[in-house]
């Protein structure tokens, strides 16, 4: 009997035959993520004796606050770049 060799996971040209298993473990761990931020959440808000926010409007606040200075960035980015090419064709007029 020939025994099927096994992938090498760590090589980086490795392709998982099923890429929707892929994308369904990452999200899978972005949600338990959450969950943990939230149950962190609620009990720092228990313990200052203030009320928590509902679940799903902190994981948008939290996807908000972790996207802002990243597109701060991308923002800045495509904005020098159109303001270099602006200027360029300044020059060229």
């Amino acid at each position: 009997m020939v025994q099927a060799s096994r992938p090498n996971v760590f090589d980086h040209e490795y392709q998982p035959k099923d890429q929707p298993m892929a994308a369904l473990l990452v999200f899978n761990i972005l949600n338990l993520t959450i969950v943990n931020a939230y149950v962190i959440h609620v009990s720092n808000a228990i313990r200052n004796g203030t009320k928590p926010m509902k679940r799903r409007p902190f994981a948008l606040q939290m996807a908000d606050d972790l996207m802002k200075p990243w597109l701060q960035e991308i923002s800045d980015c495509n904005f020098a770049a159109k303001s270099e090419a602006h200027h360029r064709r300044d020059l060229e007029n």
